[in-house]
Parts: C-alpha cells; structure tokens; sequence
C-alpha cells in the first residue's frame, strides 16, 4: 500500500486515540475514515477492537495516575460492571453473527447510519433518568455496535454511566476498563471466525504505537479543553464522515 495512506494511517491513530482519551468518545471515527481510505471493512474493524484491548487498560492507568480516578468504589459498582460486561458481551455476540452472514454492504450501511446517529447524541448532550432497564439495553446496544463497527461504544458507555450517576470523571475509568475487556472479546470473535491476524499485522503496530503514544497527552489535558465545544465538533464530525461513508458505498462519491 502506497506511504502516503500509512502516513495518514499514522495521523488517523494519534487524533482519534488523543480525543478518545480525553473525551472518552471519538475513536470510532477512525472505522469509517480507514474504510474510506480502502482498508477492508473486517479488517479495520478487527484491528481497531485490538488496539483498543491496549488503549483502554492505558487510559486506565494514566487516568488513574493524572487525576487519581478510583476503578471502582464498592461491590455496587462491581456488580453493575460485570453486569456490563456480560451484556455488553450478548450484544457483540449478535452483531458478530450478523456479520458473518450479512453481505457487505449492509454492514457498511449500519456503520454510516450507527456513526450519524453517534454524532446526534453527542451533539445534543440529552439525559434521562436512570433505571435498569435502560442500563442492560444501552449495554447491549453499545456492545452491538462496538463488534460491528468498533465505534459508537465510548459516547452510549459514558452516558449510561453519568446517567448512573452524574460522576464524569469516574466513568472515564470505568468504561475504559469494560471497553478494553469488550474490546478484546470482541476481537477474539473475529480471529475465531476470519484468521485475519497475518493480514493485519501492520496496521495493528500503527494504531497500537499511536495509541500508546496520544492517550497519555489525552488524558493529562483533559480537563484543561472545552468539552462541550469539543463534543460539538466530534459530533458534527462523525455526522460528516457517516454522510461520506454512505455516498462511498452508493458510488456518489
């Protein structure tokens, strides 16, 4: 592949992984961003669900380090994260499965429609009360869409947790872990089912350096940016290259 799209490669990793970390959301923008580029769709998918098995534990421990962000606080809030996860699990197992049998272009589709739909709610920032109801179902729905796209998890995960209860900074600890384990779970679906890992080997290094190399900065400058300016512009952001992404796969573009 020509060095110029590995340099934007390089680019694409050390942006998204500073926003994700000091946002919480944005690393899915880099999913419809390769597939513009040519990467196949499984392969950016797959990859990008790796890199973030690393960049979540990561965010963890410089979160933890930079603003002594506890993990968790009681059993309360183990169990709710193992419910999380468990969840969070189903959902990835469906979208897996999906997948697999659904012709390309369907799949492509869903991640140009879940990435605008991302930017709308980032975007209009709304709240609702919590209950378990809508706990176990957003865990669902952001498990689903980590596996098919390896996007729309960090916005629905940190707003079911501040839906919890209203505490940003301790959800930031808190979904990187599940995100990393969901992540890896996720990622371990598509070796099983596509043995992609020898095909994806470079790209891998890249997002992993870059992730190891921004998500320190992210997180040491966090609470120095505007979120809701920042949010803004994530959110019109992913609403841009959702567009781009669904002109790309009817040939408009």
């Amino acid at each position: 592949m020509d060095t110029l799209i590995w340099i934007f490669v390089f680019i694409i990793g050390m942006v998204a992984s500073f926003i994700d970390s000091a946002f919480k959301m944005g690393y899915g923008l880099a999913t419809p961003t390769l597939i513009l580029l040519g990467f196949d769709p499984i392969i950016v998918v797959s990859t990008l669900l790796f890199s973030q098995l690393f960049a979540g534990f990561t965010k963890t421990i410089y979160f933890s380090i930079f603003h002594h962000t506890p993990f968790v606080e009681n059993e309360q809030e183990i169990r709710l994260n193992i419910y999380y996860i468990i969840t969070g699990m189903a959902g990835m197992i469906s979208a897996i499965i999906l997948v697999y049998f659904l012709p390309e272009l369907y799949v492509l589709f869903y991640i140009g429609i879940m990435i605008i739909f991302v930017g709308i709610i980032t975007i209009l920032n709304f709240k609702l009360k919590f209950t378990n109801r809508k706990f176990y179902l957003i865990s669902l729905v952001s498990g689903f869409n980590q596996s098919i796209s390896a996007a729309g998890y960090g916005p629905l995960a940190t707003y079911q947790e501040f839906m919890k209860d209203g505490d940003y900074k301790k959800t930031r600890a808190i979904t990187s872990i599940s995100e990393a384990i969901l992540s890896g779970f996720g990622f371990l679906l598509y070796f099983v089912l596509y043995d992609l890992l020898f095909d994806q080997i470079q790209l891998m290094i890249i997002l992993i350096t870059t992730g190891v190399i921004s998500t320190p900065f992210g997180a040491l400058t966090s609470d120095m940016l505007n979120k809701r300016k920042s949010k803004i512009i994530i959110g019109i952001s992913s609403i841009v290259i959702g567009i781009l992404l669904i002109l790309r796969i009817f040939s408009i573009i």
